[in-house]
């Protein structure tokens, strides 16, 4: 499982819809195509998983803040249901590792 690094920059998360009568959805790998804005925001594209359902996509990211990602997929045109953020301290806790 893939963890933060121990720097200020978080996990984020950016969850969207597949859509259902094309199969389509707006792949979050296309982001890095926007190399000034991702180098601009201090942000880099992890990975892409669809959901077990099969009708959701979930995008991970490395960032300084969910604000930064924010900025990024605005610009990149993204639609997000959802984004949330965790530091690897967090997922530390939630494991019962201290």
């Amino acid at each position: 499982m893939y963890s933060a690094p121990a720097t200020n920059m978080v996990d984020v998360y950016v969850e969207q819809p597949l859509i259902q009568s094309t199969g389509d959805w707006i792949d979050c790998r296309t982001i890095e195509e926007s190399v000034t804005c991702l180098d601009i925001n201090r942000v880099r594209f992890v990975d892409a998983t669809l959901s077990r359902s099969g009708d959701r996509v979930i995008c991970h990211f490395l960032a300084p803040d969910i604000e930064s990602v924010r900025r990024v997929i605005r610009r990149a045109g993204i639609c997000a249901d959802s984004i949330w953020a965790e530091t690897a301290a967090a997922a530390q806790r939630t494991d019962g590792n201290e």
